[in-house]
C-alpha cells in the first residue's frame, strides 16, 4: 500500500513537471509580446539640453496590465515606472529622469528595465543598457593656427584651423569672443580641429582681435568649461603707420600688409593700384592735411598725411666783404715818414 502511494507521488510529480515543461515549451513558441523597443542609450539628468531624460518606447503585440522598473547592475529595483497600468495594443511611451522612488539622483552606471505583463503571464528583463552619466568631459585647445587671416572671400588666408583633444566622444565647440559659432559633429575620434572663416550671420566680422577658445559637450549631453583663450587677428589691409609727416614736394613711404594680390589706393586727388609692400608716394606742393586711403577686397583703411612747408632754401654766400669804418680810417690816417 506504501508502495502504491509512493508511486502516485512519483507519477504526479512527473506529471506535473510535465505540464510546466509543455507550458514552458509553449510560452517559448509563443511570439515575444514586446513587438519592438526604442531605448535609449545614455542621458544625463543634470545637463540643460534635450537628453535630461532616458526616453523608452515599447511596442506590446496586444492590450496588457504593465509594470516596468529599472534595475541596477545587481539586479536590485531603484525606480518603478508604471504598476499593472492598463496598456493598448502598440506603442507605450515613458521616460526616466535619473532619479530613484526617493527622488535621489541614482549613480552613473548602467540600467536595465524589467518588463513585466500580467495577462500574458511574461518577466522580461529588456538586455539594453541604459548609462546614466553626469560627468562632462574635458577639452584641450591643441593649436590655432594662423594667429592672423583674412577672411575676405579670396581664397587666400580665409580661416583659422584650431586643433582640439577631448577626453572622450563627444561633439566639439568652438567659442569666438566667448559666443559659440562653430559646432562640430557628434565623433568618436578623441582628436580633430574646427575652421572659422570669420563670419557671423553670414557676414565677415571687422578687422581687428579676437578670442577663441573650445568647449565640448558629451553623448549624454553633458556640456564642458570653456579652454583658456588664444588671441587671432582678422586683418585685411593694414598700413604701417598711421600718421605721417612730410615736407611739401618731398617723397615718403607707407608700408601696405594685405593677403589680396592687388590694392587700390587714392591720395591727394590720385591714385592707383599696387601690390602688398612699400607704398611710394610724393607729397602735394601745398601744406595741409591730406588723407591716404587703400582699399582690398572691400575693405579699407586709411593714414593721415600732413604735410609741411618746403625747407627753406640756403642763401648763397658774399664772394667778397666791403671793409669796415675802422679799417678804412686806419689806412686814410697813416702818413709816411719824411713828412
Amino acid at each position: 500500500m506504501a508502495r502504491t502511494a509512493s508511486t502516485l507521488v512519483v507519477l504526479a510529480l512527473l506529471a506535473g513537471t510535465a505540464a510546466a515543461f509543455v507550458v514552458a515549451q509553449r510560452k517559448k513558441l509563443e511570439p515575444n509580446p514586446i513587438a519592438g523597443k526604442d531605448i535609449a542609450k545614455v542621458f544625463s539628468p543634470v545637463c540643460r539640453c534635450g537628453s535630461r531624460r532616458g526616453e523608452i518606447r515599447l511596442r506590446l503585440r496586444r492590450p496588457d496590465r504593465l509594470s516596468l522598473a529599472v534595475l541596477d547592475g545587481d539586479g536590485d529595483t531603484v525606480r518603478s515606472l508604471a504598476s499593472r497600468e492598463q496598456v493598448a495594443r502598440g506603442w507605450f511611451e515613458t521616460s526616466w529622469d535619473g532619479r530613484d522612488d526617493d527622488g535621489r539622483l541614482v549613480a552613473d552606471g548602467f540600467y536595465r528595465l524589467r518588463i513585466r505583463l500580467a495577462q500574458a503571464g511574461r518577466r522580461i528583463v529588456v538586455p539594453d543598457r541604459i548609462r546614466v552619466d553626469t560627468e562632462p568631459p574635458d577639452v584641450e585647445l591643441a593649436s590655432a593656427r594662423p594667429r592672423a587671416f583674412s577672411p575676405d572671400g579670396d581664397e587666400r588666408n580665409e580661416r583659422v584651423s584650431v586643433g582640439y583633444e577631448l577626453s572622450e566622444a563627444g561633439r566639439p565647440l568652438l567659442l569666438v569672443n566667448g559666443r559659440r559659432r562653430v559646432e562640430g559633429r557628434l565623433r568618436e575620434s578623441l582628436t580633430g580641429r574646427l575652421d572659422w572663416y570669420g563670419r557671423v550671420g553670414g557676414r565677415s566680422v571687422p578687422a581687428g582681435r579676437y578670442r577663441l577658445s573650445l568647449a565640448a559637450r558629451d553623448v549624454a549631453g553633458n556640456l564642458s568649461a570653456s579652454t583658456e583663450a588664444v588671441t587671432v587677428t582678422v586683418r585685411y589691409v593694414r598700413l604701417g603707420r598711421g600718421l605721417v609727416r612730410v615736407r611739401a614736394g618731398n617723397r615718403f613711404g607707407v608700408r601696405v600688409a594685405t593677403d589680396a594680390r592687388r590694392f587700390r589706393w587714392r591720395f591727394a586727388g590720385g591714385g592707383g593700384t599696387a601690390r602688398a609692400g612699400v607704398l611710394g608716394l610724393r607729397a602735394p606742393s601745398r601744406p595741409g592735411r591730406y588723407t591716404l586711403f587703400v582699399e582690398a577686397n572691400g575693405h579699407g583703411t586709411r593714414a593721415t598725411v600732413i604735410v609741411r612747408p618746403a625747407a627753406p632754401k640756403p642763401r648763397a654766400a658774399r664772394s667778397a666783404r666791403a671793409p669796415s669804418a675802422a679799417t678804412r680810417g686806419t689806412t686814410s690816417g697813416t702818413r709816411g715818414p719824411g713828412r
